[in-house]
């Protein structure tokens, strides 16, 4: 098990009516074990964001610090991820959104004597269409570009290439249960 303790400081605002940003950072510290003992570590964690909206269109920027219980064979990493975006109506029942990422992750344990590091970039767009005031369908399309900084023999090559998801879906989400007066 992997665990992290730690306190953050968070500060939001809206600049203007279309601009609003959001800060939350702070000391956390790493702790745990998986195969090994994970050493006790401080890093700072926390998340910043921005949003600017036009009248018909939005935008992101973020970006993320935070320990991860891993994936595959990283047994916990330390990652920092920055993304943009946006999202846009097409028109009364069509939306798109767009999304690009960059991924830098470092392994909190060694394995083979290395510590395992990765990048991953991915870029995604997604469509979607209102069926009802309740349901709605999509499509989507991602592409993700991995690459091991350092490769041990354990890691082989499991996170180097490019990667397709293409998804299909539907989505539900039913009116809240209680609505305000």
């Amino acid at each position: 098990t992997i665990g992290h303790d730690g306190v953050n400081l968070d500060y939001s605002r809206a600049w203007t009516r279309r601009v609003s940003t959001t800060v939350s950072f702070g000391p956390s510290r790493t702790h745990g074990t998986t195969f090994a003992p994970i050493p006790v570590e401080w890093n700072l964690a926390g998340s910043a964001q921005i949003t600017y909206a036009t009248r018909t269109t939005g935008f992101y920027g973020s970006y993320a610090r935070a320990v991860n219980g891993g994936s595959g064979i990283i047994f916990g990493a330390l990652t920092d991820t920055a993304s943009a975006g946006m999202n846009r109506p097409i028109n009364r029942d069509w939306n798109l959104g767009l999304q690009v990422s960059y991924s830098h992750n470092v392994g909190l344990v060694p394995l083979d004597g290395e510590i395992p590091k990765y990048d991953a970039v991915f870029g995604a767009a997604q469509v979607s269409r209102r069926l009802t005031e309740t349901l709605s369908c999509y499509g989507s399309y991602t592409a993700i570009s991995q690459s091991a900084k350092n490769q041990s023999a354990e890691l082989g090559g499991a996170f180097n290439g490019l990667n397709n998801v293409i998804a299909i879906g539907i989505t539900f989400a039913p009116a809240p249960l209680i609505r305000g007066r």
